[in-house]
């Protein structure tokens, strides 16, 4: 398979299989990267091609400018995963991820292209959406406790004193202005099913906000709640990656694209 030089990018090619029946791409939250989703890689079988994304300004993309908004991610997204349709494919978004991964179901839907899924994690749903983080008024330490206190996470003092701390707080401050500025803009209804996850110790997102998820799609709906906090996918179980993925299998069972 060829991988071309903005694939290698923004996909990390270690997930790369070429016999796969179909494709989950993955988003993550403010300020991560692809490690969370890679430990999904135990239980996500052959036949799924599993491919985080990596947003630039982290990991091998330090050297790049952050972008500025959510509608700028898509449109690098929509690029990138060009050569990617010609298999089922599902999206799998948490927080901030999910709004990337919602908007960008709906640019590929709009342009004719059927998803199989969009998996929206520790998210409410983008109507409504609120956020209210000014990361531009903080010092590190006071962002830090913020983000700690509200979400949980490592805690500030051991980000603060560790070598990495810049390489954290550069994508973090980024991401919050990004999502800072996100306005929902209504639209047409996806079409494709909708599967809503959020963390029974989550005190961030309120369930109602989660199952407001149903309100944007006309396919099938789903609401799970999945042991953990806010970053419960940073631990997936095999009964986690299972619901996710097996309506993707389904879709490839049945003749691939729809």
């Amino acid at each position: 398979m060829s991988v071309s030089a903005g694939e290698r990018a923004w996909l990390p090619t270690s997930g790369r299989r070429a016999d796969a029946r179909c494709r989950l791409i993955c988003l993550p939250h403010a300020g991560g990267g692809t490690a969370y989703y890679h430990r999904w890689s135990r239980y996500v079988p052959p036949e799924v091609e599993l491919l985080p994304v990596r947003l630039p300004a982290r990991e091998a993309r330090l050297d790049r400018p952050p972008l500025a908004d959510v509608d700028a991610v898509v449109a690098n997204l929509r690029t990138v995963l060009a050569p990617l349709l010609d298999r089922p494919l599902a999206l799998l978004g948490t927080s901030m991820g999910a709004l990337i991964a919602f908007e960008l179901a709906r640019c590929l839907e709009g342009e004719g292209q059927p998803l199989a899924q969009l998996v929206v994690a520790a998210s409410p749903a983008p109507q409504c959406w609120s956020f209210d983080i000014r990361e531009d008024e903080l010092s590190d330490k006071e962002l830090l406790d913020v983000v700690h206190q509200r979400y949980g996470g490592p805690a500030p003092e051991d980000i603060l004193s560790s070598d990495g701390a810049e390489l954290l707080l550069r994508p973090l401050r980024a991401d919050l202005r990004m999502i800072g500025r996100y306005r929902y803009r209504p639209g047409p209804s996806l079409g494709c099913p909708v599967l809503a996850l959020m963390g029974s110790e989550d005190s961030t997102v309120a369930p109602a906000d989660v199952s407001a998820w149903r309100e944007q799609t006309s396919g099938r709906f789903a609401m799970r709640t999945v042991s953990g906090d806010h970053f419960f996918i940073a631990s997936p179980t095999r009964s986690l990656v299972e619901a996710v993925v097996r309506p993707l299998l389904a879709t490839a069972g049945h003749g691939g694209r729809r």
